[in-house]
């Protein structure tokens, strides 16, 4: 009987700490962040983004009931604070998704600041996986081997993926592209594509009637058919541009407010990059 009692209480031991861990969850800053670490987990329920995708990260301020949310998580994880300037040393268990690549695949915006726009290229974002996966194992042991043999089938979907947009974008290489933000250099340098410009120069600042003029100059002499503008940003400045040029405006999409999966995500903003430039 003693010896059943014991069999019993580890049992109920090792199942509380099962619902225990059950129970945490994960924050990213986000939407496309939780899309990757969702790649990850065994549970995608439990990775929720803690800026809406229709917000821009440039102007978001968390609410006391956010930071709360953050304090209660597992982990939290927020792209830097290049880009999430609100996040303070008070928050715990914080991991900063930018400096997970290595040094020499950061770049760098116009004025030196750290561009933090890495999740927009697959080839970027492979480069972190291994090292996401082992912290989050770490904080999940019991979900440790379904979080690292999800890393490697995640890894393989990124190379299909990279292989794809490869084929794909040589079509529009020698094509420069004119942002509305500069919101996917990642992609641009990884896929060998040409860069225009961008209306607001640095993310977040109002474009001065200067720059304007001289992004209308760049493209027309470009002789370019199409501009881009975002979801998350006001387009009055990329419409009097697009009106000016007499270029057709398309939108894609830095957050991707659409986007079930990170593929999604990037092949969404892809084509209409492609079908705006083709």
């Amino acid at each position: 009987m003693k010896h059943l009692l014991i069999i019993f209480l580890i049992t109920l031991i090792s199942c509380s700490k099962k619902v225990e861990e059950s129970n945490k969850y994960i924050f990213t800053s986000n939407h496309p962040l939780k899309l990757i670490v969702q790649e990850l987990v065994s549970e995608k329920s439990l990775v929720q983004s803690l800026i809406p995708p229709n917000v821009s990260e440039h102007t978001f301020e968390p609410k006391v009931s956010d930071v709360n949310k953050l304090e209660n998580a597992s982990v939290f994880i927020y792209v830097s604070k290049e880009i999430d300037g609100w996040v303070t040393k008070d928050l715990q268990n914080c991991v900063e998704a930018l400096y997970l690549l290595p040094k020499e695949q950061v770049l760098l915006f116009s004025n030196g600041s750290v561009d933090p726009h890495f999740w927009t290229s697959p080839r970027t974002v492979v480069k972190i996986i291994d090292t996401l996966a082992k912290l989050l194992s770490l904080k999940f042991p019991l979900q440790k081997e379904t979080i690292l043999k999800n890393a490697e089938i995640f890894k393989a979907k990124l190379e299909k993926l990279d292989k794809k947009l490869d084929s794909s974008l040589s079509i529009i290489k020698e094509k420069p592209i004119f942002l509305f933000h500069p919101s996917f250099l990642y992609l641009i340098r990884d896929y060998g594509l040409k860069y225009g410009g961008s209306i607001e120069e640095i993310p977040g600042g109002e474009p001065t009637p200067s720059h304007i003029s001289a992004i209308i100059n760049k493209i027309k002499d470009a002789k370019i058919r199409s501009i881009f503008s975002e979801p998350q940003l006001n387009p009055h400045s990329a419409e009097i541009i697009a009106k000016e040029t007499n270029t057709k405006l398309y939108q894609i999409d830095p957050l991707g407010v659409n986007a079930k999966t990170y593929e999604e995500f990037v092949l969404l903003n892809v084509q209409q990059i492609i079908e705006a430039l083709k």
